[in-house]
């Protein structure tokens, strides 16, 4: 019971550090969406939401908004139409599907991710620039203070 209340706490979080970034008129894709919990949240305020990911007992559990759309990402990608997408998110940094990230983004769309130990604001920007975004932000003092907030990406 302790832990699911300490998931709910931290999906939260995650939720408010998105939801700047949100509006009515948004398209927003969570990959590897596990539990759609945030994707659900995110389904109260947003146009449309792609869940790529979900787990199946998730799915079987609740009636998902008609707004919410459960996505299973194959070798061919996520099965969402290029250019649809304003903000997409994941925990963490999805190496292996950047190229499928910026194609599913619109002009101006936001990549969003938390980065792990391991990365450095150099090796972050290389990667993401040759995957097709044409810009990184990173939060202020990346260096010092870094794996809390969001990196974006924009295509």
């Amino acid at each position: 019971m302790q832990a699911l209340r300490e998931r709910s706490a931290a999906t939260h979080r995650q939720f408010l550090s998105l939801r700047r970034f949100l509006t009515p008129r948004t398209v927003f894709l969570h990959l590897d969406a596990g539990d759609c919990v945030l994707a659900l949240q995110a389904a109260q305020y947003v146009e449309r939401v792609y869940a790529v990911n979900p787990a199946e007992a998730a799915l079987g559990r609740r009636r998902l908004p008609v707004n919410l759309r459960a996505v299973f990402a194959g070798p061919g990608g996520f099965g969402v139409q290029a250019g649809s997408v304003h903000v997409a998110y994941t925990e963490t940094l999805a190496s292996g599907r950047l190229k499928e990230m910026a194609r599913c983004l619109a002009a101006g769309g936001t990549y969003l991710f938390h980065p792990q130990r391991i990365h450095t604001a150099r090796r972050l920007r290389d990667e993401l620039l040759q995957a097709g975004f044409s810009a990184v932000r990173f939060p202020a003092f990346f260096a010092v203070f870094p794996r809390r907030e969001l990196i974006a990406a924009v295509r």
